[in-house]
């Protein structure tokens, strides 16, 4: 009797660890596919059914398509399109929540290996991913409703070679265009004026005056307040010249202008 109560837990255990996996030799094989979107390629391994349903790993998908996707606790989590457009794939619950819909996908999800297979029609459901299998050639076509941001950057990469054919010489991305110094060149002038009316016949009127230019290969700036009920002093006149050249070997900063000093206030102890 105690033997057969032994032997029986053990298969119950047994049983409840082996609940969720598949017999992968039977029912489901591993196979290298290859899909095609819009004249581009790539491969992938996906789990095939006996009829001929296939799963797809998410997360590698995500990153050949460049889909935003972030791996966190027995989670994925990214974005479609825009950063407001977020999406939770959580495996544990079994859901697929995006935008203001929450989709089950208990009976569309496979683990082999620690990798994790959703089903090609719960991807087409929950982000517009058409995946269109063709059993015979291992082959499948891929469609979206929106722009993948893989067709989004080759399309950039043919704009950009476009440009250079017209043109007759290569496009250089992302390199760093160096600063022009001049001598002199006018940039900005702000300019405000300000009148205030009281009862008593009373007005006070007061102008302000902002100048922003290039000169001697350095960024010049003049300010001026002005109240015709005051004095004119050239002290009320602000300045300030400066000069950055992070590449020069001797001097790279210099400022001439008045500079102010930081008000020392002494510490007491409590």
């Amino acid at each position: 009797m105690f033997c057969n109560v032994f032997f029986f837990a053990l298969s119950t255990s047994a049983q409840d660890k082996k609940e969720n996996q598949i017999d992968f030799d039977t029912t489901y094989n591993e196979v290298l596919i290859t899909i095609y979107i819009d004249g581009y390629n790539f491969e992938t391994n996906v789990l095939i059914s006996q009829s001929d349903q296939i799963y797809l790993n998410a997360e590698a998908l995500f990153k050949v398509l460049k889909i935003k996707c972030l791996p966190e606790l027995n989670t994925l989590v990214g974005f479609l399109e825009n950063e407001k457009n977020i999406y939770i794939i959580n495996f544990e619950n079994k859901r697929i929540t995006i935008g203001g819909k929450s989709i089950d996908i208990s009976n569309g999800i496979l683990e082999q290996f620690d990798v994790k297979y959703i089903e090609a029609s719960l991807l087409f459901e929950a982000f517009g991913l058409n995946i269109i299998f063709n059993p015979r050639s291992l082959t499948a076509k891929l469609e979206a409703d929106f722009e993948l941001p893989f067709l989004k950057e080759l399309r950039y990469k043919r704009a950009r070679e476009n440009i250079s054919q017209l043109q007759g010489k290569p496009t250089i991305v992302d390199t760093i265009i160096p600063r022009t110094y001049n001598l002199f060149k006018l940039g900005t002038l702000d300019w405000g004026l300000s009148s205030i009316q009281s009862v008593n016949n009373t007005s006070n009127t007061s102008m302000a005056i902002a100048l922003g230019t290039e000169l001697l290969f350095g960024e010049a700036n003049f300010s001026m307040d002005y109240n015709p009920e005051n004095k004119f002093d050239i002290k009320n006149i602000k300045y300030g010249w400066r000069w950055v050249n992070n590449d020069h070997k001797i001097i790279k900063q210099a400022n001439i202008g008045p500079i102010l000093g930081q008000v020392f206030r002494p510490q007491v102890e409590k």
